[in-house]
Protein backbone atom coordinates (compact mmCIF):
# COMPACT_ATOMS: atom_id res chain seq x y z
CA UNK A 1 0.00 0.00 0.00
CA UNK A 2 1.56 3.49 -0.95
CA UNK A 3 1.36 6.18 2.02
CA UNK A 4 1.98 9.64 0.76
CA UNK A 5 3.82 11.90 4.04
CA UNK A 6 3.60 15.19 4.59
CA UNK A 7 7.07 16.21 6.36
CA UNK A 8 8.49 19.04 7.45
CA UNK A 9 12.46 19.29 6.82
CA UNK A 10 14.86 21.61 8.03
CA UNK A 11 18.43 22.51 7.05
CA UNK A 12 21.16 21.80 10.20
CA UNK A 13 24.57 22.11 8.46
CA UNK A 14 24.85 19.72 5.50
CA UNK A 15 22.11 17.55 6.98
CA UNK A 16 18.79 17.77 6.15
CA UNK A 17 16.03 16.63 8.99
CA UNK A 18 12.99 14.88 7.73
CA UNK A 19 10.87 16.32 11.24
CA UNK A 20 9.34 13.70 13.70
CA UNK A 21 6.22 15.71 13.25
CA UNK A 22 5.54 13.96 9.92
CA UNK A 23 2.26 12.84 8.94
CA UNK A 24 0.40 10.33 7.09
CA UNK A 25 -1.89 11.85 4.25
CA UNK A 26 -5.68 9.78 4.53
CA UNK A 27 -8.00 9.20 3.40
CA UNK A 28 -6.09 9.85 -0.30
CA UNK A 29 -9.12 11.31 -1.81
CA UNK A 30 -8.41 14.23 0.72
CA UNK A 31 -4.47 14.02 -0.79
CA UNK A 32 -5.60 14.07 -3.73
CA UNK A 33 -7.42 17.12 -3.28
CA UNK A 34 -5.04 18.98 -1.63
CA UNK A 35 -2.28 18.24 -4.20
CA UNK A 36 -5.23 20.09 -6.96
CA UNK A 37 -5.74 22.68 -4.38
CA UNK A 38 -1.81 23.27 -3.88
CA UNK A 39 -1.19 22.99 -7.63
CA UNK A 40 -4.29 25.59 -8.45
CA UNK A 41 -1.70 27.70 -6.69
CA UNK A 42 1.46 27.23 -8.70
CA UNK A 43 2.98 24.04 -10.42
CA UNK A 44 6.06 23.42 -8.24
CA UNK A 45 3.93 23.54 -4.61
CA UNK A 46 4.48 20.54 -2.98
CA UNK A 47 5.80 17.96 -5.63
CA UNK A 48 5.84 14.44 -5.05
CA UNK A 49 9.28 12.80 -3.98
CA UNK A 50 9.56 9.36 -4.07
CA UNK A 51 10.97 8.27 -0.21
CA UNK A 52 12.99 4.95 -1.87
CA UNK A 53 15.32 7.72 -3.87
CA UNK A 54 16.61 9.32 -0.25
CA UNK A 55 19.11 7.37 0.50
CA UNK A 56 22.39 7.15 -1.41
CA UNK A 57 23.95 3.76 -2.74
CA UNK A 58 27.32 3.06 -1.74
CA UNK A 59 28.53 3.02 -5.86
CA UNK A 60 26.63 6.04 -6.34
CA UNK A 61 25.26 4.23 -9.64
CA UNK A 62 21.15 4.32 -8.40
CA UNK A 63 19.66 6.33 -5.92
CA UNK A 64 16.18 4.05 -5.19
CA UNK A 65 16.52 1.66 -1.61
CA UNK A 66 16.34 -1.57 -3.12
CA UNK A 67 15.82 -3.62 0.24
CA UNK A 68 13.40 -0.88 2.06
CA UNK A 69 14.10 2.04 4.09
CA UNK A 70 16.48 1.33 7.05
CA UNK A 71 13.73 3.77 9.43
CA UNK A 72 9.99 4.13 9.41
CA UNK A 73 8.43 7.55 8.40
CA UNK A 74 5.91 6.10 11.61
CA UNK A 75 8.45 6.46 14.07
CA UNK A 76 7.99 9.51 16.30
CA UNK A 77 11.71 10.13 15.59
CA UNK A 78 13.97 13.01 12.87
CA UNK A 79 15.47 11.68 9.91
CA UNK A 80 18.69 13.07 9.41
CA UNK A 81 20.24 12.41 5.68
CA UNK A 82 23.94 13.78 5.33
CA UNK A 83 26.66 12.92 3.19
CA UNK A 84 28.47 9.83 4.08
CA UNK A 85 28.07 6.24 6.13
CA UNK A 86 25.19 5.63 7.93
CA UNK A 87 26.12 6.16 11.89
CA UNK A 88 24.37 5.99 15.16
CA UNK A 89 25.59 7.71 17.90
CA UNK A 90 24.90 7.14 21.57
CA UNK A 91 22.35 9.83 22.57
CA UNK A 92 22.47 11.04 19.36
CA UNK A 93 20.22 10.65 16.07
CA UNK A 94 21.17 8.20 13.23
CA UNK A 95 22.33 9.85 10.03
CA UNK A 96 21.66 8.52 6.57
CA UNK A 97 23.61 8.98 3.43
CA UNK A 98 21.78 11.51 1.31
CA UNK A 99 21.25 10.45 -2.24
CA UNK A 100 22.33 12.77 -5.12
CA UNK A 101 18.16 12.75 -6.40
CA UNK A 102 17.25 13.85 -2.92
CA UNK A 103 19.34 16.72 -2.95
CA UNK A 104 18.50 17.95 -6.12
CA UNK A 105 15.18 17.90 -5.01
CA UNK A 106 15.58 19.46 -1.53
CA UNK A 107 17.17 22.42 -3.34
CA UNK A 108 14.46 23.10 -5.62
CA UNK A 109 12.09 23.22 -2.95
CA UNK A 110 10.12 26.59 -2.42
CA UNK A 111 11.67 28.84 -0.13
CA UNK A 112 9.93 29.36 3.69
CA UNK A 113 10.75 32.74 3.11
CA UNK A 114 9.83 33.29 0.13
CA UNK A 115 7.50 31.84 -1.84
CA UNK A 116 5.47 29.45 0.77
CA UNK A 117 4.34 32.41 2.91
CA UNK A 118 1.94 33.82 -0.44
CA UNK A 119 1.45 30.20 -1.69
CA UNK A 120 0.08 29.51 1.54
CA UNK A 121 -1.75 32.02 1.85
CA UNK A 122 -3.33 31.84 -1.93
CA UNK A 123 -4.07 28.09 -0.96
CA UNK A 124 -6.31 29.26 2.35
CA UNK A 125 -7.43 32.29 0.47
CA UNK A 126 -8.94 29.45 -2.01
CA UNK A 127 -10.39 26.99 0.15
CA UNK A 128 -12.25 29.65 2.19
CA UNK A 129 -13.73 30.52 -1.51
CA UNK A 130 -14.76 27.77 -2.64
CA UNK A 131 -17.39 26.43 -0.10
CA UNK A 132 -17.71 22.96 -2.05
CA UNK A 133 -14.42 21.74 -2.05
CA UNK A 134 -14.05 17.95 -1.19
CA UNK A 135 -12.31 16.94 2.04
CA UNK A 136 -12.73 21.10 3.06
CA UNK A 137 -12.19 20.28 6.47
CA UNK A 138 -9.32 17.75 6.48
CA UNK A 139 -7.45 20.35 3.65
CA UNK A 140 -8.17 23.49 5.99
CA UNK A 141 -6.08 21.14 9.33
CA UNK A 142 -3.55 20.27 6.71
CA UNK A 143 -2.93 23.72 5.74
CA UNK A 144 -2.89 25.00 9.18
CA UNK A 145 0.13 22.21 10.06
CA UNK A 146 2.16 23.56 6.77
CA UNK A 147 1.89 27.16 7.86
CA UNK A 148 3.33 26.36 11.18
CA UNK A 149 5.45 24.56 9.70
CA UNK A 150 7.01 27.19 7.54
CA UNK A 151 6.33 30.14 10.18
CA UNK A 152 9.46 27.61 12.05
CA UNK A 153 11.28 28.00 9.13
CA UNK A 154 10.75 25.02 7.54
CA UNK A 155 10.71 23.55 4.01
CA UNK A 156 7.26 21.13 3.19
CA UNK A 157 8.11 17.56 1.69
CA UNK A 158 5.42 15.38 0.35
CA UNK A 159 7.41 12.12 0.09
CA UNK A 160 5.53 8.80 -1.33
CA UNK A 161 6.31 5.33 0.56
CA UNK A 162 5.67 2.36 -1.70
CA UNK A 163 4.87 -0.99 -0.15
Amino acid sequence: MTVYWLAPLRWEGDNAVIGQERIALAPDAARQSLQKLLQSVHPRFLLTFKASALLSEEDGACCTAENGLPFSFSAASPIVLASGAPQAEEGRKSRWPMSHCALAYFEKLPSPRSELPAWLKEAERRLSAEREWPHRAKLAEWLRLMTSWQEQGCYLLLLREDG
